[in-house]
């Protein structure tokens, strides 16, 4: 059967997930995290695609991309095949069985809005899931906790304020 249509046109945005086999953790250490760094930019390199933002939990990943018209399953299949054979020859468990659970799921991002939320999303996700920040990889390149995630080239935040200061510069705008 035909996969269905995902891209109505070029450059559209699409939240893509995917998870390991009985959600075993596939991604252990920074090797790994590395090892699957280096596989999306192999499979950016060979499909016209533009990574926005991504996140890689011990079990699953998330990516949001933008490919170019119908590019998107030629990307999704580059890179997870390419990943799960590098996988699989890591851990001298060639011929196995499969890597991940089933097909990618890709979900069109519609408005800017919705994309900004979808971003939040993917770069707190490890951060909800309580994951200690040297193992979470994201797109989230916060100089205190997490060091691989695309958090800081999206947004960058300023340092919290402490209530002390806050309250001081209320008080000094409302004078």
């Amino acid at each position: 059967m035909p996969r269905r249509r995902l891209s109505q046109g070029n450059w559209e945005i699409f939240h893509v997930t995917n998870r390991s086999v009985r959600r075993v953790p596939i991604f252990c250490d920074d090797r790994d995290h590395r090892a699957f760094q280096k596989v999306i930019a192999a499979a950016l390199e060979r499909v016209p695609t533009r990574l926005i933002a991504f996140c890689v939990m011990p079990n699953h990943w998330h990516l949001i991309i933008s490919p170019i018209a119908d590019e998107l399953p030629r990307f999704m299949h580059r890179l997870t095949i390419m990943h799960s054979k590098r996988w699989h020859l890591a851990r001298r468990v060639v011929g196995t069985g499969p890597l991940y659970q089933g097909p990618y799921r890709a979900r069109p991002v519609s408005a800017d809005e919705a994309l900004l939320r979808v971003i939040r999303y993917v770069e707190s996700n490890p951060v909800r899931a309580g994951l200690k920040p040297s193992l979470t990889w994201s797109s989230t390149s916060n100089p205190v906790s997490f060091t691989h995630s695309s958090h800081s080239e999206v947004r960058r935040e300023r340092r919290p304020q402490s209530r002390a200061r806050r309250g001081r510069r209320v008080r000094q705008v409302r004078r």
